[in-house]
């Protein structure tokens, strides 16, 4: 038997301390990669384009390549946050409520 083992002894209505913050932890970590996402990808995405895809390479003016460039930012704000979307959707809790089910059964 484990530590891990021993701690869930006694646990009734809630899971383990350990598997609440690996699951807290692993709530942050998305977050952060998400917000990361948010940030560096359209503003990335529009200096890129910009400079070296319109001005260097197609010969577009200023105001051409700016609007063709936050179209292409806008177009990844929303591809991100479709796939943060899904991944909220599909998260663990299922697993957890399955888990509490289990340690709590309900008794008619």
């Amino acid at each position: 038997a484990t530590l891990h083992d021993y701690l869930k002894i006694g646990m009734t209505e809630e899971t383990s301390i350990f598997e609440e913050e690996s699951l807290f932890t692993k709530r942050i970590k998305t977050m952060i990669f998400v917000i990361l996402l948010f940030v560096f990808i359209p503003f990335g995405s529009f200096l890129i384009s910009k400079l070296f895809i319109f001005e260097s390479w197609l010969k577009w003016t200023d105001h051409q390549s700016t609007v063709a460039s936050a179209v292409i930012a806008v177009v990844l704000v929303h591809v991100i946050a479709a796939y943060f979307i899904v991944l909220a959707l599909s998260s663990d809790d299922s697993r957890v409520l399955k888990k509490k089910a289990t340690l709590n059964p309900v008794k008619l």
